[in-house]
């Protein structure tokens, strides 16, 4: 607008400077905050006649300046322009200096698919050629009595990645964007193009607005970003708790299947069928009405021992039907629940009920064999106690919960090698299922092959979905699991209606030769579910595909969609789920333009309360929500770099730290960095992942460098990597055990 341009002017004779800097700057933040890059190179055009003797030549002088940009963070606009004022010419000094010697110079990687050094160019034109140079078919120039007038040509290749040219004319600025199409789809360029409209508008109203929180979208655009997909109000879905749902399903459905426990082994016939499963077999059933009585019954006891409200309370059992039991009997008299993988390793359960002050420990005596470390928990032993159990009232005991009150405790990877803490309230586990209940629509009477370990946070709805729509949970056991022939045994039976796995389990599947059951809701989360991976899911044409997405700190899944197709390189996560909030925002907080990178955050009813015990960590991690009507809101932070594209998917593009996933599992490589720098054979050690295609599983590998061993001698690297993975496996979960 011309108001824009003349207060741009105003602004540059202002500062001493020229409007060539001011609106460069512009550029070069637009770039940096659209590519999260705190510094950039931008080259710019020179006619390289600076000089008496070249003034006269006839020929092409023309030269690439490069002018470099750092955004600093919290500084203004008018604080980047006055740097700019003071580089920009003594960068043009230096001008004369061809490019193609700057960049043998700087020493910088070749690159064949990019110019060297820089890939946008800036250009500001003024003068009687402004316009003509732009293409505007209505300028002429006249050059002795000849017009010349511009012609339209079909470019097939893009001198730069971008290429911004400004036109002063008569007071007005008009601005020509040019893009190379195999980078940017023409969507792309023209958000760009308005983007850098409404920045410029901004600057001209508030020079000295901070530059981290200037506008790059219109704000009609802003708004459908921010708000567009986030309107997900469903109300009343966090009143109720799952121990209160799975209770009055009990009292509507008592004598139905609640819980089923299968740890048969089939044998497989030469082409891997099982003549002896015609059916699935249980080894071990509860019906609801079963079910609510020991759920209780033992909450009851809990309560007899004291338990407290919120309390914490360790449930390390069997991965059967007892865990299910447990778990919701400590819901039902009040505490929070913690679940302890019997198979970790004893220093790490140490570590886990000393850090969550875990009072009570209930387990079994098959679990209870192997011991329990430290000296502090109450253990209370189930099959020793069976006559105080069962001598017990069989109704609810008298116990009310808020939804802000604690519901479960789940550690998750340290980066510093120490396991952190989240508590999740009944009011985010409560949504979290009513999400699930309006996005799978799962059918009341269903059963669901349940193959996750209850220590890892997606079990929760393998445990509680059926539970609250009069279906069955039919939980295998973990060799079963682990074993693909065996898994399609069950679902060639077509006997499940659902199955919620990892990408790392359906591949099993796949491998063992299963083709797809019938009616099949296929849920996949846990890590990205590849492209290769759900085209061949797709394939089968036999259930619906679901790709679920969500941390830990948002109670499970966030976001969710039915997977129909796979039209780009990545499969995009869906939309948020029941009161959910899905923002893609720069380091500042403010939203980034589709296709641009940002840090994935996540608000509303499925947030966690924290980290226990680490403020700090809590206040770095779930930061206030900038965007939210409702006092006191936040934002988890998820590391997770994600974008939008142009027709509104949201697809995941990597981390911003060092966190991995390797079999859904959630990693701090810093983890196991920690437990290598603790053994004394090595000098120096390093985890990292490495994927050899892109649809094969993720592999932990270790880099080792060794010193001296126990008897002094020189550590052998060749053949000390079983003792290295024993050592390990002392300290570490068997997932973050490097397989190399």
């Amino acid at each position: 607008e011309p108001g824009t341009a003349a207060a741009l002017g105003a602004l540059a004779r202002a500062e001493g400077t020229t409007l060539y800097t001011v609106l460069l700057t512009a550029y070069q933040l637009m770039l940096g905050r659209t590519a999260g890059q705190a510094s950039l190179l931008v080259g710019s055009p020179v006619h390289g006649r600076e000089h008496a003797d070249t003034a006269e030549v006839v020929g092409p002088f023309l030269n690439t300046a490069v002018l470099r940009a750092d955004l600093l963070p919290g500084e203004s606009f008018g604080a980047l322009l006055r740097r700019s004022a003071q580089r920009v010419p003594a960068a043009l000094r230096h001008s004369a200096m061809p490019l193609s010697l700057l960049v043998e110079r700087s020493r910088v990687a070749r690159d064949t698919s990019r110019t060297p050094l820089v890939q946008a160019l800036f250009t500001l034109q003024s003068g009687p050629l402004a316009a003509f140079v732009l293409g505007d078919p209505a300028s002429r120039f006249d050059l002795g009595g000849l017009e010349m007038r511009p012609v339209a040509l079909d470019q097939p290749h893009a001198q730069m990645d971008l290429q911004l040219t400004f036109a002063e004319v008569d007071g007005t600025l008009s601005g020509l964007l040019q893009f190379d199409r195999a980078l940017f789809e023409d969507a792309t360029a023209e958000r760009m193009a308005a983007g850098l409209c409404a920045l410029l508008d901004a600057v001209a109203a508030d020079p000295e607005r901070p530059a981290a929180l200037l506008p790059l979208m219109p704000a009609a655009e802003r708004a459908a970003v921010l708000h567009g997909r986030n309107d997900t109000a469903v109300p009343g879905t966090s009143e109720v708790p799952v121990h209160e749902l799975v209770a009055r399903q009990a009292a509507r459905t008592p004598d139905a299947p609640a819980l089923a426990f299968d740890d048969t082994e089939y044998a497989l016939g030469a082409a891997g069928s099982a003549p002896d499963a015609d059916r699935v077999r249980d080894t071990r059933t509860l019906s609801y009405r079963e079910l609510d009585t020991a759920v209780n019954r033992l909450a009851r006891l809990l309560l007899s021992r004291g338990l407290r409200a919120e309390e914490t309370v360790a449930v390390r059992l069997p991965h059967d039907e007892s865990m299910v039991v447990a778990m919701l009997a400590v819901l039902r008299a009040g505490g929070s629940y913690l679940p302890v993988d019997p198979h970790l390793p004893a220093e790490r359960i140490a570590y886990l009920l000393a850090d969550s002050g875990a009072r009570i420990v209930i387990t079994d005596s098959s679990v209870e064999a192997a011991g329990t470390p430290g000296n502090g928990p109450l253990r209370l032993v189930l099959d020793e106690l069976a006559a105080e159990l069962a001598a017990l009232p069989a109704s609810a005991p008298s116990v009310r919960v808020r939804p802000d009150q604690a519901a479960y405790l789940l550690y998750t990877s340290g980066s510093t090698g120490r396991p952190k803490g989240v508590q999740v309230p009944h009011g985010a586990l409560a949504n979290f299922l009513a999400a699930m209940v309006r996005l799978l629509k799962p059918a009341e009477g269903g059963r669901l092959l349940a193959v996750t370990t209850f220590s890892f946070d997606i079990s929760a709805l393998e445990a509680y979905l059926p539970l609250i729509t009069g279906g069955c949970s039919h939980i295998v056991a973990r060799r079963i699991a682990a074993a693909g022939e065996q898994l399609r045994v069950r679902l060639d039976s077509g006997a499940f209606s659902t199955m919620q796995a990892t990408p790392a389990t359906w591949r099993l599947l796949c491998e063992a030769g299963w083709t797809g059951t019938p009616g099949l809701a296929m849920a996949s989360g846990g890590e990205a579910l590849s492209p290769g991976l759900a085209r061949t899911l797709l394939a089968f044409g036999t259930g619906t595909l679901w790709n679920l997405y969500g941390p830990t700190e948002t109670t499970v899944w966030s976001t969710g969609t039915r997977v129909t197709s796979v039209p780009g390189a990545a499969t995009p996560l869906g939309a948020p789920v029941a009161n959910t909030q899905v923002y893609v925002l720069d380091a500042a907080l403010e939203p980034v333009p589709a296709g641009a990178a940002g840090e994935l955050l996540i608000g509303g009813a499925g947030l966690a309360r924290g980290y226990l015990g680490r403020p700090g960590l809590t206040a770095l991690q779930f930061v206030p929500d900038p965007y939210g009507d409702t006092p006191g809101a936040r934002l988890y932070r998820t590391g997770d770099l994600a974008r939008t594209t142009a027709d509104g998917r949201t697809e995941l593009l990597g981390r911003v730290d060092n966190q991995v996933k390797v079999n859904g599992h959630r990693i701090e490589l810093g983890e196991i960095d920690a437990a290598l720098s603790r053994l004394p054979e090595l000098s120096q050690g390093v985890a990292v992942v490495h994927r050899p295609a892109p649809d094969a599983p993720a592999v932990l590998i270790a880099y080792v460098r060794g010193g001296r061993d126990s008897r002094g001698e020189d550590f052998d690297e060749r053949t000390a990597t079983r003792a290295l993975r024993e050592e390990l496996a002392r300290v570490l979960p068997a997932y973050m055990v490097p397989a190399r």
